[in-house]
């Protein structure tokens, strides 16, 4: 019994660092690498600490539902609680790509460094053009047709 729970827990933990990343083919110019840090184009699984700049206009949990104004050609950081040992993650399901341009999304491991302990989504958008859309996520199993979970949303203006 144990040695299959140690599977499941194992094959859990595989298929949520694996459904985490993504691959853009290359020469594919329908999403340009982001300027919101140096580090080159990541949508796996972290430890250290989110490299958000300065600058970037962060919302969280806290800002669900809400609205943001933010300047053309800034950054929008949206960090997000998760766990994706439990077969959850964030995806966004929505935003107006005219006026925002998602860049990578990332997960941060928590500080704790235990297996199974929840950590930190983090999506990076650049505002493209000027207008306004919603910023949609949801926190759900991808395999499951309604696996319930969280949503977030936020108004966001992006201003000349």
């Amino acid at each position: 019994m144990h040695k299959s729970r140690y599977f499941l827990i194992s094959l859990l933990i595989a298929s949520a660092l694996t459904g985490c990343r993504t691959e853009q083919a290359e020469g594919d110019t329908a999403h340009r690498p982001m300027n919101v840090t140096e580090k080159p184009e990541s949508t796996g699984v972290a430890t250290a600490r989110p490299n958000i700049p300065v600058d970037a206009t962060v919302l969280t949990q806290a800002d669900n539902k809400g609205s943001v104004a933010i300047e053309q050609n800034s950054n929008l950081v949206i960090k997000l609680p998760g766990n994706p040992t439990t077969g959850y993650s964030w995806a966004v399901t929505n935003y107006d790509s005219d006026v925002l341009e998602l860049g990578r999304h990332e997960y941060y491991a928590g500080a704790t460094g235990r297996v199974g302990s929840g950590g930190t989504f983090v999506f990076y958008f650049n505002a493209i053009g000027s207008g306004e859309t919603t910023v949609k996520l949801k926190y759900s199993r991808p395999w499951e047709k309604d696996s319930g979970g969280d949503t977030f949303s936020n108004e966001v203006r992006v201003i000349k």
